[in-house]
């Protein structure tokens, strides 16, 4: 999955449903 405004922040980002979970 492509990095996401969460994923900058630090969260983990699901590589399936690129859903950022904390």
């Amino acid at each position: 999955a492509a990095p996401t405004v969460s994923d900058v922040a630090g969260l983990q980002n699901d590589p399936t449903t690129n859903i950022a979970r904390p």
